[in-house]
C-alpha cells in the first residue's frame, strides 16, 4: 500500500484471507457439534468402563470344587439385563438338565437362549430364583473355580492373538500336555493343528 491506494494484487490477497477466514470459521462451527457428539460418545465409553461389575471375577472367596458333576438347575429365575431394566427376559423359567445330558435351547432370536449360557457362566445373576450346579447356588461357588469347570463355545467364538496352545489353556492355565491334547482332539482340531 502505498499513501492509501491498494494495487489488485494487494485487494486479492487480502479478500482472499478473508474468505478463507470465514470458510475456517464456517467449518468449525460445524465441527462444535461433532466435537459434543464425539465428547458424549467418550463419556459413555468411560462411564462403562468406571462401572463397578456386581459380580467380581477377581474374588477368591466361595467354594473350590475340584470335581463338579454338572446337574444343572435354573430354579424361577426372573431376569432383565441391566441395560434394559424394563424388558424381562424370563419370569419364573425353571429348567433341568442333567449331567452329561445333550439339550438344545431353540428359540427366536431374543428368546433367551443365549442368557441361559450367561446365568450359568454367572456373568450375570438373576433377579429372583437361583441357579444350582450340583444342588448348590452358583453364589457359593468361586467364581474362577466354577469357570474352570465350563466349556463354552459362543456363537460367534473368538480367538485370541498367540498361539493355538495359548487359546486352548486361556481358561485353564495350568493346563497339562495331555490334557491339552485331548482338548484339542476333543475340538476335532488335533489333526490340523500338529
Amino acid at each position: 500500500m502505498n499513501k492509501g491506494n491498494v494495487t489488485a494484487k494487494q485487494m486479492f490477497q487480502v479478500f482472499f484471507i478473508l474468505m478463507t477466514t470465514g470458510k475456517n470459521i464456517a467449518d468449525a462451527g460445524s465441527m462444535s457439534s461433532d466435537l459434543s457428539k464425539g465428547g458424549g460418545a467418550v463419556r459413555s465409553v468411560l462411564a462403562v468402563l468406571d462401572r463397578k461389575t456386581e459380580i467380581d471375577p477377581n474374588d477368591s472367596n466361595g467354594l473350590t470344587a475340584r470335581r463338579i458333576n454338572g446337574d444343572i438347575e435354573l430354579r424361577n429365575v426372573y431376569f432383565s439385563y441391566p441395560s434394559r431394566p424394563e424388558q424381562m427376559i424370563f419370569q419364573g423359567l425353571s429348567l433341568k438338565i442333567e449331567a452329561g445330558k445333550t439339550v438344545a435351547l431353540v428359540g427366536q432370536s431374543g428368546s433367551g437362549k443365549s442368557t441361559v449360557i450367561g446365568l450359568i457362566e454367572r456373568f450375570y445373576d438373576p433377579m429372583k430364583g437361583c441357579v444350582l450346579v450340583d444342588q448348590r447356588d452358583l453364589k457359593n461357588y468361586n467364581l474362577r473355580s466354577l469357570r474352570s469347570h465350563i466349556a463354552l463355545v459362543s456363537q460367534e467364538p473368538t480367538l485370541f492373538a498367540g498361539s493355538v496352545r495359548y487359546n486352548i489353556v486361556y481358561g485353564k492355565e495350568e493346563a497339562s500336555e495331555a490334557e491339552i491334547r485331548k482338548a484339542a482332539k476333543l475340538a476335532n482340531a488335533h489333526e490340523f493343528i500338529r
